[in-house]
């Protein structure tokens, strides 16, 4: 959504109700109700601020991944907060290990750490997915 900052010509006037709209495609129940909001960001914006709306819409699809996880995941995708600070500490184990004898016992130490982070209540859901998630 930061991305659609910087083509508003008329910042001022534009730029908070283009962010309500655009937000409002993600604060949606599920994805039919983002694609709605999508055709009303889409609708309000074209004439005023139509390359924002470009912007907003190249990726969009990409960015609306997170309605195939079940829904108790999805506040875990609002931010990548919890998902960096998880790499940082996968980083920190692996270079406490220095060297590896090959890149087959790295993959183990990673798979044991995501093994045992799942294991304490928390999720990545990057690798676990759902019954109905589908990847292309």
């Amino acid at each position: 959504m930061r991305n659609i900052s910087k083509y508003i010509k008329n910042k001022k006037a534009q730029r908070r109700g283009l962010y309500r709209d655009a937000s409002a495609v993600y604060e949606a129940k599920g994805f039919l109700g983002a694609m709605d909001k999508i055709e009303t960001f889409i609708h309000k914006g074209q004439s005023k601020e139509s390359k924002a709306v470009k912007n907003f819409i190249i990726n969009i699809d990409d960015t609306l991944r997170f309605f195939e996880f079940e829904k108790n995941l999805w506040s875990f995708f609002e931010s990548t907060n919890s998902l960096e600070s998880y790499l940082k500490k996968i980083r920190r184990r692996v270079r406490l290990v220095d060297s590896f004898r090959d890149e087959r016992s790295c993959e183990t130490l990673i798979f044991v750490l995501v093994k045992r982070y799942n294991n304490q209540g928390k999720t990545v859901p990057l690798f676990k997915k759902t019954k109905s998630t589908q990847f292309t």
